[in-house]
């Protein structure tokens, strides 16, 4: 089984379709540009993740991913992967984004096993560069 989020948008009004374009276009080329930046980086394995569990403020939490498994492939320049981390965590974490410094991918946080320490991400999609 796979647990994949899929998020499909739409609108009437063109000005906020042009916007939203433009902003996802900005996002695409910074991302590219950190991945150029960051890519030699992966050893360093930074990994961290920005979440409000318990409804409270914004937590960010800092650790190293341990591993990255590719479980398939989305069309021709993109793989889906899943990643574990022993960044820690707090109940109400899921969904959160995960970042890891040198990976050209996006996760959010899946569930946390208490018998080996660590966490796991759902399938994310990783740019094959």
């Amino acid at each position: 089984m796979e647990d994949v989020c899929l998020m499909q948008y739409s609108t009437c009004d063109e000005s906020i379709e042009k916007t939203l374009f433009q902003k996802n276009e900005h996002l695409w080329n910074v991302w590219m540009m950190s991945l150029a930046m960051y890519t030699t980086r992966a050893d360093d394995m930074l990994c961290f993740i920005v979440s409000h569990s318990h409804g409270t403020t914004k937590q960010v939490s800092f650790s190293r991913y341990v591993d990255k498994v590719t479980v398939g492939n989305l069309k021709k320049c993109f793989k889906k992967t899943k990643i574990t981390y022993s960044t820690n965590t707090c109940p109400g974490s899921s969904g959160a984004p995960v970042s890891c410094v040198g990976l050209p991918s996006g996760h959010c946080h899946s569930v946390a096993i208490k018998s080996d320490g660590l966490n796991y991400s759902v399938i994310g999609v990783e740019y094959i560069l």
